[in-house]
């Protein structure tokens, strides 16, 4: 089995967690050609889509990291 086969990908359509460094959460649903703004920068929705759950991705500005996964449906 490989490293990323019992991890999810991400879809244009899902909702998802984003989790900054200071463990501030905000869930997003992921369109294509769109874009998550925080003071950190700017994460592109096309970024995410297409990559495993629990992924990192850099802010526009290199500043912030995030992680994310889709959120437990049954706290959102």
């Amino acid at each position: 089995m490989g490293v990323h086969e019992d991890r999810s990908i991400l879809a244009a359509g899902e909702r998802v967690l984003l989790v900054d460094a200071k463990e501030r959460r905000y869930l997003i649903t992921l369109r294509t050609g769109a874009s998550f703004h925080t003071h950190v920068g700017i994460v592109d929705h096309d970024d995410l889509i297409g990559v495993p759950e629990g992924s990192t991705v850099l802010g526009s500005t290199g500043r912030g990291s995030w992680w994310y996964a889709p959120p437990c449906p049954t706290r959102c």
